[in-house]
């Protein structure tokens, strides 16, 4: 082999090496600061429709049959992301996670399979990668690793009707791993642990490490759908009708924000935006964090309440292609958020 033939051949190969490099390295995700948080636990517990980063807001446009849309706080410059249902919203770094539901299998591609799962998608927007494929509730992205909720079943191949337990999977869709084989709702996670809800009897505040799968009792009481916020737990309370009540995570008397009844809610800013349950009043409710002013958004029965910096989210509970925004510290004005 002449000189020049054995330089054309060194070229070709690194050449080759090179795309074979590159190939590899476009395949990998880059890593998120461990401190990374997807999502608010008040918009996850409202099944995530709204989720904020880095001067973006994602969110499931209802006027849209849920599909992905990306925007400004000050909802300027709307657009479709993604033409899928998406729910449970998180952000970190340059991707988007999400849960897509099975009801975007109805119509004529159905024959091609379901795609309900969790995946992961560019920021951009582009095609999106499946992580889970199956059933899940609740998704939270924290550093690197989602965790999640799934029922597992022989169903769907697993040995045994297990239940609804926790499970994680790493961003890059390696290491899943069943962490416990009771309900833990992945939506607060605050130094280390996800604080949560006891259910089958016991209804006290629960704190599970991931890490050892330690779990202990927080705070012995009645929770459902508890908020961690600022060293207070936001929660509402069976024992009380469901009214909305809190107590600080150091200990401390249990104080009730409201007398009414409640369906949903979230903490935004510094107020407390829920759905007020009654048979002649209903109403999207508004109260100070302390329970004081308390003020009606709008008359009627809605549900999943979200927030990002700037605007309150809400839906229509009996016609969910209707969602209505209001600016969170502004006058009394909600209006259909239709971009």
């Amino acid at each position: 082999m002449n000189k020049k033939s054995i330089i054309f051949v060194v070229v070709i190969a690194i050449a080759s090496i090179a795309l074979i490099v590159a190939s590899q390295l476009s395949g990998k995700i880059p890593k998120n600061p461990e401190t990374t948080i997807g999502n608010n636990a008040g918009n996850l517990l409202n099944h995530g429709y709204v989720a904020e980063a880095d001067g973006k807001v994602y969110i499931h446009n209802c006027a849209d049959k849920g599909a992905l849309w990306v925007m400004n706080p000050d909802e300027s410059n709307a657009k479709q992301l993604k033409d899928i249902k998406a729910e449970y919203l998180n952000v970190g770094g340059n991707y988007i996670y999400y849960y897509e539901s099975s009801d975007n299998n109805s119509g004529l591609l159905s024959f091609m399979g379901n795609n309900t799962g969790i995946y992961r998608l560019g920021i951009k927007g582009g095609s999106a990668k499946c992580l889970q494929q199956s059933p899940v509730d609740y998704l939270l992205l924290v550093g690197n690793t989602l965790y999640y909720e799934y029922f597992a079943s022989k169903h769907d191949g697993d040995p045994e009707d297990s239940g609804l337990g926790l499970y994680s999977i790493q961003t890059d869709r390696t290491a899943h791993t069943q962490l416990a084989d009771q309900p833990v709702i992945p939506a607060n996670y605050s130094n280390g642990k996800f604080y949560y809800a006891g259910q089958s009897g016991d209804l006290s505040l629960h704190a599970y490490d991931p890490k050892t799968k330690n779990d202990s009792v927080a705070i012995a009481g009645s929770f459902w759908n508890p908020i961690i916020l600022n060293g207070f737990v936001y929660y509402m309370c069976p024992e009380k009708n469901y009214s909305i009540c809190r107590r600080s995570l150091s200990g401390g008397n249990e104080e009730v924000l409201t007398s009414d009844r409640s369906d949903c809610f979230n903490v935004i800013g510094n107020y407390i935006y829920y759905q007020k349950n009654s048979r002649t009043d209903p109403a999207l409710m508004r109260i100070s964090l302390d329970g004081s002013n308390p003020t009606v958004i709008r008359a009627g029965n809605y549900t999943n309440i979200n927030a990002s910096s700037r605007y309150v989210y809400f839906v229509d509970y009996a016609n969910e292609s209707v969602m209505y925004h209001q600016a969170i510290d502004g006058p009394v004005s909600p209006t259909v958020f239709n971009p």
